[in-house]
């Protein structure tokens, strides 16, 4: 492949309110940049692009979630089965029909695909870029899925897409294990394309008087009134006073606001604070309890101690895992404040730990970088 490459982009997620997605688009501009004479990214489709049209056999995102009595919730296993003769009828479907697709792929050279938070349970997303991978696969066009946590796919259509992919990095390597053994060997494991973007210079933050007194909390996508509610507890039985950063995906941003009212506890919306301040905002508190994927990257950076708790796939608790941070996940209620309590009486060393995991996770970023520019160039 030679240079100046055209490339469309799929699954552009950086118009999301969540900081994290925004930085993993400032990364793939990074990693395909044209001032370096290697490519640009000509094209992009937005994030859920064709997902309408599989809302007939799509797994409803309730059905991920696995709710049990003294735990938080967490992503099921497996997913309820799907019919893949529809997923390939659809997919057949719009691959004739959309023109206005085929000549975007024709004028690209090679296909991109964000698999940021999109790639589990049979979701509508999840089908449909799948859906859009095979059709661009079909159009002889090379195509890269980078950034992905692949749980609970059906494996009809895993089969009949991932082995025709140019490279396909998963950000975890629970996903890397089961996609490298049973559908693609081109198959490489890094942390999310988000640690090559987040600034570890501090700047200007919105101040919060006794900041270091203050537990930042952000709960993730499963969250519920009852999960904030465990949280606001135990942070107040330890004396701190919680704030919660609500990044607003979900129906977060209502629930966050009328529990965070009645407990009289400070809300922050995510998308009032400029992307390069965020770590800046983050730096200020004590500790941190999060849902959040990227919130946890941007607290690696900032050297801010967090209890992290489960999110609706396990990429959580896998990227820690990755980049060896040394606090488990914690999967049960009664567990949290002894948690808690750790941040609190080894900070110091925490905090040094979370810039080390940071600082590992670039250095295989690096690699993938590499790797990556070797399959398309």
């Amino acid at each position: 492949m030679v240079n100046n490459k055209k490339l469309l982009l799929i699954n552009d997620t950086g118009e999301t309110t969540n900081p994290g997605c925004k930085m993993v688009r400032e990364a793939f501009y990074n990693i395909f940049n044209p001032t370096i004479g290697k490519g640009i990214i000509s094209d992009r489709l937005p994030l859920g692009y064709w997902a309408e049209h599989y809302n007939s056999i799509a797994d409803k995102p309730a059905q991920c979630i696995t709710q049990q009595e003294g735990y938080f919730p967490v992503g099921a296993d497996i997913a309820p089965a799907i019919d893949f003769g529809q997923w390939q009828h659809i997919t057949e479907s719009l691959g004739r029909s959309d023109r206005e697709l085929q000549k975007r792929i024709e004028k690209c050279d090679a296909v991109i695909v964000n698999g940021e938070g999109s790639i589990h349970h049979n979701l509508m997303r999840a089908l449909a870029l799948f859906g859009l991978m095979r059709t661009c696969v079909l159009a002889n066009k090379p195509v890269l899925l980078l950034n992905s946590t692949i749980q609970a796919m059906d494996t009809e259509i895993l089969k009949s897409v991932l082995g025709d992919l140019q490279i396909l990095h998963t950000r975890e390597r629970r996903s890397f294990d089961e996609i490298q053994k049973n559908y693609c060997t081109n198959t490489i494991c890094a942390p999310d394309l988000a640690f090559l973007a987040v600034d570890r210079q501090i700047r200007n933050f919105k101040h919060f008087t006794d900041a270091k007194q203050c537990c930042i909390i952000t709960a993730g996508v499963a969250v519920s009134a009852r999960t904030l509610d465990i949280l606001f507890d135990t942070i107040f039985q330890l004396h701190l006073t919680p704030v919660y950063l609500c990044i607003g995906d979900g129906g977060e941003a209502e629930l966050a606001k009328r529990i965070c009212a009645q407990r009289k506890v400070a809300l922050v919306n995510a998308w009032e604070i400029p992307v390069d301040e965020i770590v800046g905002f983050l730096s200020q508190f004590k500790i941190a309890i999060s849902g959040r994927h990227h919130i946890n990257i941007f607290l690696l950076c900032a050297g801010v101690p967090f209890v992290a708790i489960p999110s609706n796939t396990w990429k959580i608790e896998q990227t820690l895992l990755l980049v060896n941070y040394p606090v488990d996940v914690v999967r049960r209620v009664v567990d949290l404040e002894k948690a808690l309590n750790l941040l609190l009486s080894e900070r110091d060393t925490l905090s040094v730990k979370c810039r080390q995991c940071f600082d590992s996770a670039i250095v295989m970023m690096n690699q993938l970088q590499r790797r990556i520019e070797q399959c398309v160039y």
